[in-house]
Protein backbone atom coordinates (compact mmCIF):
# COMPACT_ATOMS: atom_id res chain seq x y z
CA UNK A 1 0.00 0.00 0.00
CA UNK A 2 1.42 3.37 -1.04
CA UNK A 3 1.29 6.09 1.60
CA UNK A 4 0.93 9.59 0.19
CA UNK A 5 3.88 11.38 1.78
CA UNK A 6 4.57 10.74 5.46
CA UNK A 7 7.76 12.81 5.13
CA UNK A 8 5.42 15.81 5.26
CA UNK A 9 5.13 15.11 8.98
CA UNK A 10 8.73 16.19 9.41
CA UNK A 11 8.04 19.65 7.99
CA UNK A 12 8.16 22.30 10.67
CA UNK A 13 8.88 25.75 9.24
CA UNK A 14 9.12 25.16 5.49
CA UNK A 15 5.42 24.27 5.29
CA UNK A 16 4.15 27.63 6.53
CA UNK A 17 4.39 31.00 4.82
CA UNK A 18 4.40 33.99 7.17
CA UNK A 19 2.48 36.70 5.34
CA UNK A 20 2.69 39.41 7.96
CA UNK A 21 3.33 40.14 11.59
CA UNK A 22 0.67 42.16 13.38
CA UNK A 23 2.38 43.88 16.32
CA UNK A 24 1.29 46.37 18.91
CA UNK A 25 4.46 48.44 18.50
CA UNK A 26 7.49 46.79 16.91
CA UNK A 27 10.07 47.69 14.33
CA UNK A 28 10.74 45.17 11.57
CA UNK A 29 14.00 44.04 13.21
CA UNK A 30 12.34 43.77 16.60
CA UNK A 31 9.43 41.80 15.21
CA UNK A 32 11.74 39.38 13.42
CA UNK A 33 13.81 39.00 16.58
CA UNK A 34 10.67 38.26 18.54
CA UNK A 35 9.59 35.70 15.93
CA UNK A 36 12.94 33.95 16.27
CA UNK A 37 12.73 33.98 20.07
CA UNK A 38 15.57 36.50 20.31
CA UNK A 39 15.28 38.88 23.26
CA UNK A 40 14.72 42.46 22.16
CA UNK A 41 17.14 45.05 23.51
CA UNK A 42 14.12 47.16 24.37
CA UNK A 43 12.14 45.00 26.76
CA UNK A 44 8.42 45.21 26.16
CA UNK A 45 8.70 46.44 22.56
CA UNK A 46 7.53 43.06 21.18
CA UNK A 47 4.87 41.75 23.53
CA UNK A 48 3.28 38.34 23.38
CA UNK A 49 0.28 39.82 21.62
CA UNK A 50 2.25 40.08 18.36
CA UNK A 51 0.54 37.81 15.89
CA UNK A 52 1.95 36.03 12.86
CA UNK A 53 -0.51 35.75 10.00
CA UNK A 54 0.38 32.50 8.24
CA UNK A 55 -0.78 30.35 5.36
CA UNK A 56 0.22 26.88 4.15
CA UNK A 57 2.89 27.01 1.48
CA UNK A 58 0.51 24.95 -0.66
CA UNK A 59 -1.88 27.91 -0.64
CA UNK A 60 0.85 30.32 -1.69
CA UNK A 61 1.82 28.00 -4.55
CA UNK A 62 -1.60 28.53 -6.14
CA UNK A 63 -1.75 31.21 -8.81
CA UNK A 64 -3.32 34.53 -7.91
CA UNK A 65 -6.56 33.91 -9.81
CA UNK A 66 -7.19 30.63 -7.98
CA UNK A 67 -6.37 32.19 -4.63
CA UNK A 68 -8.80 34.99 -5.39
CA UNK A 69 -11.60 32.58 -6.32
CA UNK A 70 -10.92 30.22 -3.40
CA UNK A 71 -10.88 33.10 -0.91
CA UNK A 72 -14.57 33.57 -1.62
CA UNK A 73 -15.20 29.83 -1.98
CA UNK A 74 -13.75 29.17 1.49
CA UNK A 75 -15.43 32.04 3.30
CA UNK A 76 -17.09 31.19 6.60
CA UNK A 77 -20.49 31.71 5.01
CA UNK A 78 -19.73 29.34 2.15
CA UNK A 79 -18.42 26.71 4.56
CA UNK A 80 -21.82 26.62 6.29
CA UNK A 81 -23.61 25.26 3.22
CA UNK A 82 -24.73 21.64 3.19
CA UNK A 83 -24.26 21.44 -0.58
CA UNK A 84 -20.62 22.56 -0.45
CA UNK A 85 -19.00 20.38 -3.13
CA UNK A 86 -15.74 18.77 -2.00
CA UNK A 87 -15.15 17.38 -5.49
CA UNK A 88 -15.35 20.88 -6.93
CA UNK A 89 -12.93 22.13 -4.27
CA UNK A 90 -10.50 19.39 -5.22
CA UNK A 91 -10.83 20.25 -8.93
CA UNK A 92 -10.14 23.90 -8.13
CA UNK A 93 -7.02 23.05 -6.16
CA UNK A 94 -5.77 20.61 -8.78
CA UNK A 95 -6.77 22.96 -11.62
CA UNK A 96 -8.63 20.15 -13.34
CA UNK A 97 -12.19 19.44 -14.36
CA UNK A 98 -12.10 15.67 -14.12
CA UNK A 99 -15.11 15.13 -11.86
CA UNK A 100 -18.10 14.33 -14.04
CA UNK A 101 -21.42 14.92 -12.31
CA UNK A 102 -24.27 12.51 -12.87
CA UNK A 103 -27.59 14.11 -13.66
CA UNK A 104 -29.61 10.91 -14.04
CA UNK A 105 -29.36 7.32 -12.82
CA UNK A 106 -27.94 6.33 -16.20
CA UNK A 107 -24.83 8.39 -15.43
CA UNK A 108 -24.09 6.93 -12.00
CA UNK A 109 -22.07 3.94 -13.16
CA UNK A 110 -19.76 5.04 -15.98
CA UNK A 111 -18.88 2.64 -18.77
CA UNK A 112 -15.30 2.38 -17.48
CA UNK A 113 -16.44 1.92 -13.86
CA UNK A 114 -14.71 -1.45 -13.36
CA UNK A 115 -11.38 -0.25 -14.72
CA UNK A 116 -11.35 3.46 -13.88
CA UNK A 117 -8.81 4.73 -11.38
CA UNK A 118 -10.37 6.36 -8.32
CA UNK A 119 -8.06 7.45 -5.57
CA UNK A 120 -6.42 9.99 -3.35
CA UNK A 121 -6.00 13.65 -4.25
CA UNK A 122 -2.45 14.97 -4.23
CA UNK A 123 -3.55 18.62 -4.15
CA UNK A 124 -3.83 18.87 -0.34
CA UNK A 125 -7.60 19.49 -0.14
CA UNK A 126 -7.81 18.35 3.50
CA UNK A 127 -5.01 20.72 4.49
CA UNK A 128 -6.64 23.69 2.76
CA UNK A 129 -10.19 23.03 3.98
CA UNK A 130 -8.94 22.12 7.47
CA UNK A 131 -6.96 25.35 7.67
CA UNK A 132 -10.04 27.28 6.52
CA UNK A 133 -12.13 25.77 9.32
CA UNK A 134 -9.73 25.29 12.24
CA UNK A 135 -7.91 28.62 11.89
CA UNK A 136 -10.93 30.81 11.06
CA UNK A 137 -11.18 33.77 11.06
CA UNK A 138 -7.41 34.16 10.76
CA UNK A 139 -7.28 31.77 7.81
CA UNK A 140 -9.77 33.96 5.91
CA UNK A 141 -7.74 37.05 6.85
CA UNK A 142 -4.57 35.34 5.58
CA UNK A 143 -6.32 34.45 2.33
CA UNK A 144 -7.19 38.10 1.80
CA UNK A 145 -3.65 39.16 2.66
CA UNK A 146 -2.25 36.67 0.15
CA UNK A 147 -4.14 38.42 -2.65
CA UNK A 148 -1.77 41.36 -2.23
CA UNK A 149 1.13 39.12 -3.26
CA UNK A 150 1.49 38.34 -6.95
CA UNK A 151 4.96 36.77 -7.01
CA UNK A 152 4.88 34.12 -4.30
CA UNK A 153 8.35 32.82 -5.15
CA UNK A 154 9.88 35.80 -3.39
CA UNK A 155 8.11 38.19 -1.04
CA UNK A 156 8.99 40.03 2.13
CA UNK A 157 7.22 39.58 5.43
CA UNK A 158 5.24 42.72 6.07
CA UNK A 159 4.55 44.40 9.34
CA UNK A 160 0.82 45.11 9.26
CA UNK A 161 -0.04 48.13 11.36
CA UNK A 162 -3.44 48.62 9.72
CA UNK A 163 -5.00 45.36 10.97
CA UNK A 164 -6.86 45.45 14.27
CA UNK A 165 -7.27 41.94 15.64
CA UNK A 166 -10.10 43.17 17.84
CA UNK A 167 -11.95 44.93 15.04
CA UNK A 168 -15.53 44.25 14.13
CA UNK A 169 -14.48 43.56 10.51
CA UNK A 170 -12.37 40.60 11.61
CA UNK A 171 -15.16 39.27 13.80
CA UNK A 172 -17.64 39.46 10.93
CA UNK A 173 -15.48 37.06 8.95
CA UNK A 174 -16.78 34.39 11.30
CA UNK A 175 -15.06 31.37 12.73
CA UNK A 176 -14.70 29.21 15.82
CA UNK A 177 -11.67 31.30 16.82
CA UNK A 178 -9.91 28.31 18.34
CA UNK A 179 -6.59 30.16 18.04
CA UNK A 180 -7.66 32.72 20.63
CA UNK A 181 -10.01 30.63 22.75
CA UNK A 182 -7.74 27.58 23.03
CA UNK A 183 -4.41 29.40 22.66
CA UNK A 184 -3.43 27.35 19.61
CA UNK A 185 -0.56 28.14 17.25
CA UNK A 186 -1.64 28.49 13.59
CA UNK A 187 1.63 27.01 12.29
CA UNK A 188 1.18 23.92 14.49
CA UNK A 189 -2.39 23.51 13.24
CA UNK A 190 -1.24 23.71 9.62
CA UNK A 191 1.56 21.21 10.06
CA UNK A 192 -0.72 18.84 12.00
CA UNK A 193 -3.26 18.93 9.17
CA UNK A 194 -0.54 18.34 6.58
CA UNK A 195 0.81 15.41 8.53
CA UNK A 196 -2.60 13.79 9.00
CA UNK A 197 -3.43 14.15 5.30
CA UNK A 198 -0.09 12.65 4.32
CA UNK A 199 -1.05 9.41 6.05
CA UNK A 200 -4.15 8.83 3.94
CA UNK A 201 -3.62 6.14 1.33
CA UNK A 202 -4.26 6.05 -2.39
CA UNK A 203 -7.44 3.97 -2.25
CA UNK A 204 -10.72 4.54 -4.13
CA UNK A 205 -13.00 5.57 -1.24
CA UNK A 206 -11.40 5.84 2.21
CA UNK A 207 -8.99 8.56 1.16
CA UNK A 208 -8.48 12.25 1.87
CA UNK A 209 -11.47 13.30 -0.25
CA UNK A 210 -13.82 11.19 1.89
CA UNK A 211 -12.32 12.71 5.04
CA UNK A 212 -12.67 16.15 3.46
CA UNK A 213 -16.38 15.48 3.06
CA UNK A 214 -16.77 14.19 6.62
CA UNK A 215 -14.93 17.21 8.06
CA UNK A 216 -17.11 19.65 6.18
CA UNK A 217 -20.31 17.81 7.11
CA UNK A 218 -19.39 17.75 10.80
CA UNK A 219 -18.53 21.44 10.60
CA UNK A 220 -21.97 22.32 9.22
CA UNK A 221 -23.73 20.18 11.83
CA UNK A 222 -21.79 21.80 14.67
CA UNK A 223 -22.38 25.30 13.40
CA UNK A 224 -26.13 24.75 13.24
CA UNK A 225 -26.67 23.07 16.57
CA UNK A 226 -29.69 24.39 18.48
CA UNK A 227 -27.67 25.86 21.34
CA UNK A 228 -29.91 26.34 24.35
CA UNK A 229 -27.76 28.03 26.94
CA UNK A 230 -25.82 31.24 27.40
CA UNK A 231 -22.67 31.28 25.25
CA UNK A 232 -19.19 32.24 26.37
CA UNK A 233 -16.03 32.31 24.29
CA UNK A 234 -13.92 30.31 26.69
CA UNK A 235 -11.95 27.07 26.50
CA UNK A 236 -12.65 26.13 30.13
CA UNK A 237 -14.40 22.80 30.43
CA UNK A 238 -17.21 24.49 32.35
CA UNK A 239 -17.80 27.17 29.73
CA UNK A 240 -19.76 26.98 26.52
CA UNK A 241 -18.69 27.80 22.99
CA UNK A 242 -18.93 31.27 21.52
CA UNK A 243 -22.43 31.34 20.05
CA UNK A 244 -21.86 34.28 17.71
CA UNK A 245 -20.92 31.98 14.84
CA UNK A 246 -23.40 29.22 15.59
CA UNK A 247 -26.61 29.46 13.62
CA UNK A 248 -29.44 29.01 16.10
CA UNK A 249 -32.35 28.77 13.68
CA UNK A 250 -34.35 26.51 15.95
CA UNK A 251 -37.91 26.90 17.08
CA UNK A 252 -38.15 23.64 19.00
CA UNK A 253 -39.10 24.23 22.63
CA UNK A 254 -38.05 20.72 23.65
CA UNK A 255 -35.05 20.82 25.95
CA UNK A 256 -32.24 18.35 25.31
CA UNK A 257 -29.85 18.44 28.24
CA UNK A 258 -26.99 16.96 26.21
CA UNK A 259 -26.85 20.21 24.20
CA UNK A 260 -26.04 22.23 27.31
CA UNK A 261 -22.51 23.41 27.99
CA UNK A 262 -20.93 22.43 24.67
CA UNK A 263 -17.49 24.04 24.80
CA UNK A 264 -14.99 25.30 22.27
CA UNK A 265 -12.87 22.36 23.31
CA UNK A 266 -15.71 19.94 22.52
CA UNK A 267 -16.11 21.36 19.03
CA UNK A 268 -12.35 21.43 18.37
CA UNK A 269 -12.01 17.82 19.51
CA UNK A 270 -14.92 16.59 17.41
CA UNK A 271 -13.50 18.28 14.32
CA UNK A 272 -10.13 16.64 15.02
CA UNK A 273 -11.87 13.26 15.27
CA UNK A 274 -13.30 13.82 11.80
CA UNK A 275 -9.88 14.29 10.21
CA UNK A 276 -8.30 11.19 11.77
CA UNK A 277 -11.27 8.79 11.74
CA UNK A 278 -10.00 6.78 8.73
CA UNK A 279 -6.28 7.59 8.83
CA UNK A 280 -4.06 5.13 6.95
CA UNK A 281 -7.09 3.09 5.81
CA UNK A 282 -6.03 0.51 3.22
CA UNK A 283 -9.42 0.18 1.58
CA UNK A 284 -10.12 -3.09 3.40
CA UNK A 285 -12.85 -3.54 5.99
CA UNK A 286 -12.89 -5.14 9.43
CA UNK A 287 -14.24 -8.44 8.10
CA UNK A 288 -11.19 -8.76 5.87
CA UNK A 289 -8.82 -8.34 8.81
CA UNK A 290 -10.80 -10.69 11.01
CA UNK A 291 -10.40 -13.37 8.34
CA UNK A 292 -6.75 -12.43 7.86
CA UNK A 293 -5.17 -11.32 11.19
CA UNK A 294 -1.69 -11.35 9.66
CA UNK A 295 -2.68 -8.53 7.30
CA UNK A 296 -3.80 -6.40 10.25
CA UNK A 297 -0.52 -7.02 12.07
CA UNK A 298 1.38 -6.08 8.91
CA UNK A 299 -0.61 -2.84 8.62
CA UNK A 300 0.24 -1.85 12.18
CA UNK A 301 3.88 -2.91 11.83
CA UNK A 302 4.37 -0.94 8.60
CA UNK A 303 2.82 2.19 10.09
CA UNK A 304 4.84 1.69 13.28
CA UNK A 305 8.11 1.53 11.35
CA UNK A 306 7.36 4.49 9.07
CA UNK A 307 5.96 6.76 11.77
CA UNK A 308 7.81 5.68 14.89
CA UNK A 309 4.47 5.45 16.71
CA UNK A 310 4.22 2.32 18.84
CA UNK A 311 0.93 0.55 18.09
CA UNK A 312 1.63 -2.76 19.81
CA UNK A 313 -1.14 -2.23 22.36
CA UNK A 314 -3.87 -2.60 19.72
CA UNK A 315 -2.34 -5.58 17.84
CA UNK A 316 -5.04 -7.92 19.14
CA UNK A 317 -8.00 -5.68 18.24
CA UNK A 318 -8.39 -6.77 14.58
CA UNK A 319 -10.63 -3.76 14.01
CA UNK A 320 -9.67 -0.54 12.31
CA UNK A 321 -11.29 2.08 14.51
CA UNK A 322 -8.98 1.64 17.55
CA UNK A 323 -6.05 1.83 15.12
CA UNK A 324 -7.31 5.06 13.52
CA UNK A 325 -7.96 6.47 17.00
CA UNK A 326 -4.62 5.70 18.63
CA UNK A 327 -2.45 6.47 15.62
CA UNK A 328 -4.30 9.67 14.77
CA UNK A 329 -4.22 11.06 18.30
CA UNK A 330 -0.53 10.36 18.70
CA UNK A 331 0.27 12.13 15.45
CA UNK A 332 -1.82 15.11 16.53
CA UNK A 333 0.02 15.26 19.83
CA UNK A 334 3.42 14.90 18.19
CA UNK A 335 2.80 17.82 15.86
CA UNK A 336 1.38 20.28 18.35
CA UNK A 337 -2.39 20.12 17.83
CA UNK A 338 -2.88 20.10 21.62
CA UNK A 339 -0.28 22.75 22.51
CA UNK A 340 -1.89 25.61 24.35
CA UNK A 341 -4.30 23.34 26.22
CA UNK A 342 -3.92 22.65 29.91
CA UNK A 343 -3.18 19.08 30.97
CA UNK A 344 -6.82 18.64 31.96
CA UNK A 345 -8.07 20.03 28.66
CA UNK A 346 -5.63 17.88 26.70
CA UNK A 347 -6.77 14.73 28.48
CA UNK A 348 -10.42 15.63 27.98
CA UNK A 349 -9.89 16.41 24.28
CA UNK A 350 -8.30 13.03 23.62
CA UNK A 351 -11.19 11.31 25.41
CA UNK A 352 -13.71 13.07 23.18
CA UNK A 353 -11.72 12.29 20.03
CA UNK A 354 -11.40 8.64 20.98
CA UNK A 355 -15.12 8.27 21.68
CA UNK A 356 -16.01 9.80 18.32
CA UNK A 357 -13.58 7.74 16.25
CA UNK A 358 -14.58 4.47 17.94
CA UNK A 359 -18.19 5.53 17.41
CA UNK A 360 -17.82 5.34 13.62
CA UNK A 361 -17.79 1.53 13.84
CA UNK A 362 -20.82 0.34 11.88
CA UNK A 363 -21.11 -2.65 14.21
CA UNK A 364 -22.17 -0.21 16.95
CA UNK A 365 -24.69 1.65 14.80
CA UNK A 366 -27.94 0.29 16.23
CA UNK A 367 -26.76 0.54 19.84
CA UNK A 368 -25.83 4.20 19.34
CA UNK A 369 -29.06 4.87 17.47
CA UNK A 370 -31.18 3.32 20.21
CA UNK A 371 -29.46 5.37 22.93
CA UNK A 372 -30.29 8.65 21.19
CA UNK A 373 -33.76 7.48 20.18
CA UNK A 374 -34.61 6.72 23.82
CA UNK A 375 -33.32 10.14 24.88
CA UNK A 376 -35.39 11.93 22.25
CA UNK A 377 -38.51 9.98 23.17
CA UNK A 378 -37.99 10.87 26.82
CA UNK A 379 -37.59 14.55 25.98
CA UNK A 380 -40.78 14.64 23.91
CA UNK A 381 -42.73 12.89 26.64
CA UNK A 382 -41.46 15.34 29.27
CA UNK A 383 -39.75 12.56 31.16
CA UNK A 384 -36.68 13.28 33.23
CA UNK A 385 -33.68 11.90 31.33
CA UNK A 386 -31.69 11.50 34.52
CA UNK A 387 -30.72 7.97 35.45
CA UNK A 388 -28.28 6.28 37.73
CA UNK A 389 -26.70 2.86 37.68
CA UNK A 390 -26.60 0.47 40.63
CA UNK A 391 -23.30 1.95 41.79
CA UNK A 392 -24.75 5.46 41.76
CA UNK A 393 -23.01 6.63 38.57
CA UNK A 394 -24.84 9.14 36.36
CA UNK A 395 -25.86 7.30 33.20
CA UNK A 396 -27.66 10.13 31.40
CA UNK A 397 -27.05 10.57 27.70
CA UNK A 398 -24.31 13.17 27.43
CA UNK A 399 -22.95 15.68 24.95
CA UNK A 400 -19.94 13.54 23.96
CA UNK A 401 -22.25 10.69 22.97
CA UNK A 402 -24.35 13.05 20.86
CA UNK A 403 -21.38 14.78 19.20
CA UNK A 404 -19.86 11.37 18.44
CA UNK A 405 -23.16 10.35 16.87
CA UNK A 406 -22.88 13.37 14.56
CA UNK A 407 -19.45 12.20 13.38
CA UNK A 408 -20.90 8.76 12.67
CA UNK A 409 -23.77 10.40 10.77
CA UNK A 410 -21.31 12.50 8.76
CA UNK A 411 -19.31 9.38 7.92
CA UNK A 412 -22.31 7.91 6.07
CA UNK A 413 -23.78 11.20 4.87
CA UNK A 414 -23.20 10.84 1.12
CA UNK A 415 -26.87 9.95 0.38
CA UNK A 416 -27.95 13.20 2.08
CA UNK A 417 -26.09 15.42 -0.40
CA UNK A 418 -27.45 16.71 -3.74
CA UNK A 419 -27.67 13.93 -6.32
CA UNK A 420 -24.65 15.03 -8.44
CA UNK A 421 -22.48 14.78 -5.31
CA UNK A 422 -24.06 11.62 -3.88
CA UNK A 423 -23.63 9.78 -7.15
CA UNK A 424 -19.88 10.42 -7.12
CA UNK A 425 -19.41 8.16 -4.13
CA UNK A 426 -21.17 5.05 -5.48
CA UNK A 427 -18.57 3.94 -8.06
CA UNK A 428 -15.79 4.83 -5.63
CA UNK A 429 -17.07 2.66 -2.80
CA UNK A 430 -17.77 -0.31 -5.08
CA UNK A 431 -14.39 -0.03 -6.76
CA UNK A 432 -12.90 -0.36 -3.30
CA UNK A 433 -15.19 -3.30 -2.47
CA UNK A 434 -14.17 -5.10 -5.65
CA UNK A 435 -10.47 -4.59 -4.91
CA UNK A 436 -11.02 -6.26 -1.56
CA UNK A 437 -12.95 -9.12 -3.15
CA UNK A 438 -10.19 -9.69 -5.69
CA UNK A 439 -7.64 -9.83 -2.89
CA UNK A 440 -9.76 -12.20 -0.81
CA UNK A 441 -10.22 -14.52 -3.76
CA UNK A 442 -6.50 -14.49 -4.52
CA UNK A 443 -5.66 -15.30 -0.89
CA UNK A 444 -8.25 -18.06 -0.64
CA UNK A 445 -10.45 -16.26 1.88
CA UNK A 446 -14.25 -15.99 1.68
CA UNK A 447 -15.27 -13.03 -0.48
CA UNK A 448 -16.99 -10.44 1.71
CA UNK A 449 -20.54 -9.27 0.97
CA UNK A 450 -20.80 -6.80 -1.94
CA UNK A 451 -17.17 -7.44 -2.86
CA UNK A 452 -17.56 -10.04 -5.64
CA UNK A 453 -17.30 -8.13 -8.91
CA UNK A 454 -18.60 -11.09 -10.93
CA UNK A 455 -21.83 -11.35 -8.93
CA UNK A 456 -22.73 -7.68 -8.62
CA UNK A 457 -24.66 -6.02 -11.41
CA UNK A 458 -25.95 -2.47 -11.78
CA UNK A 459 -29.23 -3.68 -10.32
CA UNK A 460 -27.69 -5.21 -7.20
CA UNK A 461 -25.55 -2.10 -6.72
CA UNK A 462 -28.66 0.09 -6.92
CA UNK A 463 -30.57 -2.23 -4.59
CA UNK A 464 -27.76 -2.09 -2.06
CA UNK A 465 -28.06 1.71 -1.95
CA UNK A 466 -31.81 1.50 -1.34
CA UNK A 467 -31.25 -0.94 1.53
CA UNK A 468 -28.42 1.13 3.02
CA UNK A 469 -30.47 4.33 2.96
CA UNK A 470 -33.61 2.73 4.37
CA UNK A 471 -31.84 0.71 7.05
CA UNK A 472 -29.18 3.13 8.26
CA UNK A 473 -29.13 6.65 6.82
CA UNK A 474 -32.78 7.68 6.69
CA UNK A 475 -33.72 6.65 10.26
CA UNK A 476 -30.52 8.29 11.52
CA UNK A 477 -31.12 11.66 9.90
CA UNK A 478 -34.81 11.67 10.73
CA UNK A 479 -33.82 11.14 14.37
CA UNK A 480 -31.27 13.97 14.29
CA UNK A 481 -33.96 16.09 12.63
CA UNK A 482 -36.02 15.80 15.82
CA UNK A 483 -33.24 17.73 17.56
CA UNK A 484 -31.96 19.94 14.73
CA UNK A 485 -35.08 20.98 12.80
CA UNK A 486 -33.06 22.28 9.85
CA UNK A 487 -31.96 18.69 9.19
CA UNK A 488 -35.61 17.69 8.94
CA UNK A 489 -36.41 20.67 6.72
CA UNK A 490 -33.34 20.85 4.45
CA UNK A 491 -31.49 17.53 4.53
CA UNK A 492 -34.15 14.82 4.80
CA UNK A 493 -35.83 16.01 1.55
CA UNK A 494 -32.50 15.59 -0.27
CA UNK A 495 -32.19 12.13 1.22
CA UNK A 496 -35.73 11.25 0.11
CA UNK A 497 -35.01 12.50 -3.41
CA UNK A 498 -31.91 10.31 -3.64
CA UNK A 499 -33.81 7.33 -2.27
CA UNK A 500 -36.49 7.86 -4.90
CA UNK A 501 -33.81 8.10 -7.59
CA UNK A 502 -32.24 4.84 -6.44
CA UNK A 503 -35.64 3.13 -6.25
CA UNK A 504 -36.51 4.32 -9.75
CA UNK A 505 -33.13 3.12 -10.97
CA UNK A 506 -33.84 -0.35 -9.58
CA UNK A 507 -37.26 -0.39 -11.26
CA UNK A 508 -35.79 0.73 -14.59
CA UNK A 509 -33.15 -1.99 -14.46
CA UNK A 510 -35.76 -4.62 -13.62
CA UNK A 511 -37.87 -3.58 -16.62
CA UNK A 512 -34.79 -3.62 -18.80
CA UNK A 513 -33.80 -7.07 -17.55
CA UNK A 514 -37.33 -8.38 -18.09
CA UNK A 515 -37.40 -6.99 -21.62
CA UNK A 516 -34.08 -8.61 -22.49
CA UNK A 517 -35.27 -11.92 -21.06
CA UNK A 518 -38.30 -11.98 -23.36
CA UNK A 519 -36.28 -11.39 -26.51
Amino acid sequence: MVVNNPDACNTVEDGVAILSIIPTSCSVDEANAHRNNVTSSDEGQCPDTDFELVAPTEWMELDLDRRRFLTEYLSWESLSKWDFDVFELNDLLCQTNETKRASTSEDIIPDDFRTKKYGLSRCSPLLILGWSIFAAPYSQLAMQQSLLINDTSSFNISISTDVDLQSDSLKTMGGYNFIDHLHLQPSKLINSLRCIESWYNDVPYHNNIHVLDVLHTVNVMLRRLPMQSEMAARSDLSQTIDGSNIQTAHDNTIHFSFLDNITSLDVYSILLSAIIHDISHEGLNNLYYQNNPLAFHELLSNVDVKSGVNLGEIMSELTLEPFHDVFGRRLLQRHGAFEGLSDEEHKYSEEVISAAVIGTTMANHFDLFTLLQNEVQSAFSDEDGAATSEDGMDTRYNKTEFLSFLVHAADISSPTKPFPMFSQWIPRVFTEFFRQGDLEEKQGHPISPLCNRRELTEQTIAESQVVFINKFVKPMYELIGKICTWIEEDVVPLLDANLNAMTSWVDELKVKEKGEATK
